[in-house]
């Protein structure tokens, strides 16, 4: 079964100054392009911002609490952005990196995922609107947790890997999340033997195996 990447992202939570990470401080330092032009949009929920550009592979959320650098580009390192950020606010408190990702597959090729062939029960006066299997695993200082969800439009696929950095220095920080794509990988490949799917990434070439 072809999972094809919806969305994947390096999410930071931490505490930080939504009037420093703007998008000239990022030019400043380097981590996007100086002069590209930028679409912002503000937070209605809370303190923060959104922004995305033509000129930029990734999309931006920063928050007091956290940063959030999403791409649907399969060939596109978020880690990288986001280690960049971290090196340059080195006594910025950091609690934990996630990386994270999105596959879909039509609904129609539900009966290739063996996971959920079993007979499952159908309350009375209910609509089943989404079936859910979760591995969580964990393998050093990460969590890796892979789930597939059926729903009546389309079966999801979303896998992460989460680094709890405790007491852990900033170089620490910035080196888990430089690691997106190789965390990315081993996610993957824990998707293909838990659930016997395949992961396609279109005709960009996807990160090496």
């Amino acid at each position: 079964m072809p999972f094809r990447l919806k969305r994947s992202a390096c999410v930071v939570i931490g505490t930080f100054n939504i009037y420093i990470v703007q998008p000239r401080w990022l030019a400043r330092m380097g981590i996007i392009p100086k002069g590209v032009p930028v679409t912002i949009t503000t937070k209605m929920d809370e303190p923060g911002f959104r922004f995305t550009s033509s000129k930029i592979p990734c999309a931006w959320l920063v928050t007091p609490g956290r940063i959030e650098v999403s791409t649907e580009d399969p060939t596109v390192d978020c880690g990288e952005a986001a280690s960049k950020v971290l090196k340059n606010l080195p006594w910025t408190p950091v609690t934990a990196i996630g990386h994270n990702s999105i596959y879909t597959a039509a609904v129609t090729e539900l009966e290739l995922l063996q996971c959920f062939q079993g007979v499952y029960p159908q309350p009375e006066g209910y609509e089943c609107v989404r079936r859910t299997v979760h591995f969580g695993l964990k393998q050093g200082d990460q969590v890796f947790n892979v789930q597939a969800a059926v729903t009546p439009e389309e079966i999801e696929l979303a896998t992460n890997s989460h680094t709890d950095l405790g007491e852990r220095d900033n170089e620490f920080a910035h080196q888990t999340a430089a690691q997106f794509l190789e965390h990315r990988r081993k996610a993957e490949c824990l998707a293909r033997d838990l659930f016997k799917v395949s992961i396609e990434h279109g005709n960009q070439n996807s990160p090496p195996e």
